[in-house]
């Protein structure tokens, strides 16, 4: 492996790191918790106009889209590192 392409994976796995323990955080948790729970809640008051409703459920998938996002930088750092212990093994 290059050490450039090395460099890159490291920095991968750093980012994975980080990102696991962003989610795996009781703070994240409440965040992501409360934060779905205030956007469901506005979803069922009765009288939500359509636009109030689009607009929830817009701020709904932004805040999974964060999630996924995550979960996705948290899967490129675990192929980074099965690359990484592949080039050392190798």
């Amino acid at each position: 492996m290059r050490p450039d392409d090395e460099r890159a994976r490291i920095r991968e796995v750093d980012r994975a790191v980080q990102a696991r323990a962003l989610l795996d955080s009781p703070l994240w948790d409440e965040a992501y918790t409360t934060l779905i729970a205030a956007e469901l809640e506005r979803l069922l008051a009765s009288g939500t106009s359509d636009e109030a409703t689009l607009a929830c459920k817009r701020r709904i998938l932004a805040l999974n889209e964060v999630k996924e996002h995550l979960a996705e930088i948290i899967q490129t750092g675990q192929l980074a590192e099965m690359q990484l212990q592949e080039a050392r093994d190798g």
